[in-house]
């Protein structure tokens, strides 16, 4: 059991033309830009704006579907920003010599990082939202409905899920963006 506020029809309603009126602005604004540069944002970071505000924001309940949709883009999405970052910190460092010959054909391992990275995000991914509630959940919450209370039948898919989440935002906002450099100056 659950409550609610109370919200009048009309304030969806108040909502959805200040949601649409935001995206003329930002057509605006894209207009604007072409008018007096003749240059427009570039492509990717445009995307991943667009994507994670309007669609994962406003459109996650269109689908059941898009609850695996938002995390899996997401995962894309970090790995394609981190393959960036490794990808010009494995480039940026010299290549090994002997004496006073450069070794060229040692390899810079973009690739095995970035598998490496993908694989274990993968497995973490499986693990956190999928193997461990499910093993959680299975053994000490379905077996015994009167365990359940008032938690319904999925409380630790609910309790790991917020526990990631939680970590989630420390790790961009604290840990991720100080230790960097490159995203220092991102940090609030």
């Amino acid at each position: 059991m659950y409550w609610t506020l109370a919200i009048p029809p009309q304030a969806e309603v108040v909502t959805q033309s200040i949601f649409y009126a935001t995206g003329l602005g930002v057509l605006f604004v894209f207009a604007m830009k072409w008018q007096r540069e003749r240059v427009l944002p570039p492509l990717a970071p445009l995307l991943g704006f667009f994507i994670t505000i309007w669609l994962w924001s406003v459109y996650s309940s269109f689908d059941p579907l898009m609850a695996y949709i938002i995390p899996a883009l997401h995962s894309v999405q970090y790995l394609y920003f981190v393959w960036l970052l490794r990808k010009n910190e494995t480039l940026a460092q010299p290549l090994p010599s002997v004496g006073d010959e450069v070794l060229s054909f040692v390899p810079r391992r973009v690739g095995f990082r970035l598998l490496t990275l993908a694989a274990s995000a993968l497995a973490l991914g499986w693990l956190a939202f999928r193997g461990g509630p499910q093993f959680f959940d299975g053994h000490f919450v379905l077996s015994d409905p009167d365990a359940r209370g008032g938690l319904g039948a999925t409380p630790y898919l609910a309790a790991i899920g917020t526990f990631v989440n939680i970590h989630h935002y420390f790790m961009d906002n604290v840990i991720w963006r100080r230790d960097n450099a490159e995203t220092r100056l991102l940090s609030m």
